[in-house]
């Protein structure tokens, strides 16, 4: 599997930005396969979509508009969202979105800090 990042923010308003990466994950989801579990990792297939915060509410509509709501979609707003979230529930979805804001909550980093001590203390011990 393909990991990419599309650097869209320089690019003006109106030039498609959303559907060109609703469509990248579409025809992506064709070609590839399950992910495959490693010890240690979560297998996920979501595409993660990092926005500004004001676009939140924009992502879900437009990724129902582009494909009838053929995708499973979680939004993660919130540092509350993030703690209550299950783990099954990302690797249900298609497409995981958060705001940008949310790299600032100390949570977020707190969180993800306890997520990669689990996983070494798994690996090394």
């Amino acid at each position: 599997m393909a990991n990419y990042i599309l650097p869209f923010r320089e690019i003006q308003v109106g030039y498609g930005k959303t559907a060109i990466t609703i469509g990248l994950i579409c025809a992506r989801r064709k070609h590839d396969s399950e992910p495959e579990p490693e010890k240690g990792r979560i297998a996920v297939k979501a595409t993660l979509i990092v926005v500004p915060k004001h676009l939140m509410k924009q992502w879900p509509k437009e990724i129902d508009k582009f494909t009838n709501s053929g995708l499973a979609v979680v939004q993660l707003q919130t540092a509350v969202q993030l703690k209550t979230v299950t783990i099954q529930k990302i690797m249900d979805a298609d497409i995981v979105i958060m705001p940008e804001s949310l790299f600032e909550s100390p949570v977020f980093w707190a969180l993800l800090f306890v997520a990669i001590s689990d996983s070494c203390h798994e690996t090394y011990h």
